[in-house]
């Protein structure tokens, strides 16, 4: 999928403009980590580009923390890559795992993002108009108490994973 594609189909499904230009600040974000991460790893920087603009497609049809499911439902339907259709489902938080996803309705199974590809579209998201600090403070108020720290650790992992790729020359 071309990047003038991935906007089409943005607004195809009713993104919002500020949805679809969140989407291509994180494609912009997410596509500087993949470059820098290129240096030392494989990485496939189309995936990433294209992973960044609809990975809040969802938010077509809700704003809530099932967008990601809801998204990855909706890039099956119109027939996207497998890939895309996890980064988008794995992209929320620093990814929730089963334990968590299980009480707030998410059903039964992690949604941890696992490429690299979907991490630093995942963590690209995170730092788009927030701090870790600021995301730290937000989830333990929103999860229950040991979802949100289980959660947070996620965050500093992934932080701390891809750190060398967020200040990259």
């Amino acid at each position: 999928m071309k990047r003038d594609e991935a906007l089409a189909l943005l607004r195809e499904v009713g993104c919002p403009e500020n949805v679809v230009d969140h989407c291509i600040c994180v494609s912009e974000k997410a596509t500087s980590m993949a470059c820098c991460a290129q240096k030392e790893t494989e990485i496939t920087i189309p995936l990433v580009t294209i992973g960044g603009l609809l990975h809040d497609i969802g938010r077509s049809i809700t704003h809530s923390i099932r967008h990601g499911v809801v998204g990855a439902r909706l890039l099956k339907q119109h027939g996207v890559c497998t890939p895309l259709q996890l980064i988008c489902e794995r992209h929320v938080c620093a990814g929730i795992p089963k334990e968590a996803a299980e009480k707030i309705g998410l059903g039964s199974k992690d949604y941890i993002p696992l490429s690299l590809e979907e991490k630093i579209v995942c963590h690209a998201d995170n730092l788009t108009n927030h701090t870790v600090d600021e995301l730290r403070t937000r989830w333990k108020s929103f999860f229950d108490k040991e979802s949100g720290e289980i959660i947070v650790s996620l965050l500093e992992q992934l932080d701390a994973e891809l750190q060398n790729y967020v200040q990259c020359d």
